[in-house]
């Protein structure tokens, strides 16, 4: 299923609502529409509810962890991946990378994670 600019705004209105008991300013509704179009990858005015996920799940471990900690989760082949995932785009070999090649990274990092099997088994 995917989700409107419509129905993105809706939900970060409702959400902005029950954390700061306000409307949301214009300005703040300003970055909702850059989020949203940061988002919509193909530009077909509609985000994958994959991507809306991924978006929205960062936000929450945001608020909760720091970024080490996160990083902490991944494991030394997820981040060897990642690492990995980075320095193929890195082409100037400077260490930034731009949004475009951020958001390749990481559609890469999820269809290579979503192939794989998944254990069960616990050692």
């Amino acid at each position: 299923s995917c989700l409107t600019l419509d129905d993105f705004l809706h939900y970060k209105h409702f959400i902005h609502k029950q954390i700061f008991d306000e409307q949301m300013n214009e300005e703040r509704e300003e970055l909702v529409v850059l989020q949203f179009t940061a988002l919509d990858g193909d530009k077909k005015g509609q985000m994958e509810w994959t991507d809306f996920l991924y978006h929205e799940s960062l936000l929450v471990l945001q608020r909760y962890r720091s970024a080490n900690s996160l990083l902490r989760l991944l494991t030394a082949k997820e981040r060897a991946r990642a690492r990995c995932n980075f320095l193929g785009l890195d082409q100037s070999l400077t260490g930034l990378i731009t949004g475009t090649e951020c958001k390749r990274a990481q559609n890469s990092w999820f269809d290579k994670n979503s192939k794989e099997s998944q254990s069960c088994n616990v050692r």
